[in-house]
């Protein structure tokens, strides 16, 4: 009787272990895919970024221009 209670006891421990583990590795998944997200939005902003960067200094050179040809005319 008490090895047939230790039996028990040890499969719901066995049981509630492989439930955690099961867990753990979900939640170690689904944290990978969080972190690959942030990486992804994180390059996808330093491109716009240099996009925006990119765009101001044509901004400028086309306001330059635009400028002196009103100097000129």
């Amino acid at each position: 009787s008490n090895i047939n209670k230790r039996n028990v006891i040890k499969n719901n421990v066995t049981k509630r272990s492989n439930n955690i583990k099961k867990t753990l590795n979900n939640t170690q998944q689904i944290l990978r895919n969080r972190g690959n997200k942030l990486k992804n939005i994180s390059n996808k902003t330093n491109e716009l970024n240099e996009s925006a960067d990119s765009f101001l200094i044509q901004s400028k050179k086309l306001l330059e221009n635009q400028q002196r040809k009103k100097f000129w005319q």
